[in-house]
């Protein structure tokens, strides 16, 4: 079993879960929706510039 996190493959991010990973063979294990990244000046809050925020992107679905 390989963990892929969000399983999300996202260049205009500069994301790829995938990148180096070997799945032939494998049962890969992800997350649902989109990744939760915090805005690094609140991290209270989500960064907007990262899969939009709160809101759902097509990467999340």
């Amino acid at each position: 079993m390989v963990f892929v996190g969000y399983g999300i493959v996202a260049p205009d991010y500069g994301w790829d879960d995938y990148k180096d990973v070997d799945l032939h063979g494998k049962t890969l294990l992800m997350l649902i929706g989109d990744p939760l990244i915090p805005d690094p000046n609140d991290p209270s809050k989500l960064d907007d510039k990262m899969f939009k925020g709160k809101a759902m992107t097509h990467y999340g679905r």
